[in-house]
């Protein structure tokens, strides 16, 4: 995170989320400006990269979901925790998941490779073929409860959903004391949907006006920001962020929307450290 940042300071400037949202609004953001933002309140967050942005003098956006608050157990990060425990490549896990989504479902895996399209998310150099494929899977041929059935056995396996969601995110002090250092706290949905252009315009709005009211009331600040949660969502989600007052949208690939505001794209960190030499 240090290289990075060094890196990108020598190329760009560095600015801050409240500089970000001025120039924005007088549109006066140059291609030299960039910002650093971070989704999904992981407490690595806290105990790594927020002593390198102090080291920095750097201000972030922190995009924050907030079920966990409210004694959900939302199950993205506990997920992709499991996926990094438990099996040493991603592809055992895919082999693992395949096997037990036949299991519990009877859904055959030689039926979705030929309807797989070769460019799903193709622009995510990131993703291998098989993530790609999984996400696929998780995200336009299963609905949520299937996909949680899926994994929800698999983990029974090894441990629980509790043992493993104990230490993942931050607390709720430590969001407050973002705030109150001059990070920019954002909207991140209420239980991070990775399909959130799926629900309803009830359920979306649902999702973000209680995401929103739980953050300003931690904060005692306006929340003026957005990231999409896996970059997913839809016009009414458009328009529902200028009803919310958001002012600036970000997505988790690096292109941008006709939105100026509120469809900016970014560059993902595992992409920018592979091409930060």
């Amino acid at each position: 995170f240090r290289h990075i940042i060094a890196k990108l300071k020598k190329e760009y400037s560095l600015i801050s989320p409240e500089e970000w949202l001025d120039r924005l609004k007088n549109d006066e953001l140059t291609d030299f400006d960039r910002c650093l933002t971070f989704d999904d309140n992981i407490k690595s967050q806290i105990d790594i990269a927020l002593p390198i942005l102090e080291e920095n003098d750097i201000k972030a956006f922190f995009f924050i979901y907030t079920g966990m608050y409210f004694g959900q157990l939302p199950r993205l990060e506990i997920y992709r925790l499991f996926r990094l425990k438990y099996f040493d490549t991603f592809n055992d896990f895919f082999a693992c998941f395949l096997d037990r989504m036949n299991q519990e479902l009877a859904i055959d895996f030689s039926k979705i490779s030929n309807e797989f399209p070769k460019d799903y998310l193709i622009r995510y150099e990131f993703y291998s073929l098989n993530e790609r494929v999984f996400r696929f899977i998780r995200d336009e041929i299963m609905n949520e409860k299937q996909y949680n059935i899926v994994m929800d056995s698999m983990i029974l396996d090894f441990t629980t959903l509790e043992e493993l969601s104990a230490s993942i995110w931050m607390s709720e002090n430590d969001i407050f004391e973002l705030a109150k250092k001059g990070h920019e706290i954002g909207l991140h949905s209420v239980s991070h949907p990775t399909n959130m252009s799926r629900k309803s315009d009830i359920k979306q709005k649902e999702e973000y006006q209680e995401n929103k009211n739980h953050l300003e009331e931690l904060c005692g600040k306006v929340i003026r920001s957005i990231a999409y949660p896996s970059g997913s969502y839809n016009r009414y989600t458009l328009e529902l962020m200028k009803q919310l007052g958001i002012e600036t949208g970000f997505r988790s690939d690096d292109f941008s929307g006709s939105n100026k505001a509120l469809e900016i794209g970014r560059i993902d960190g595992a992409t920018l450290n592979s091409i930060i030499q």
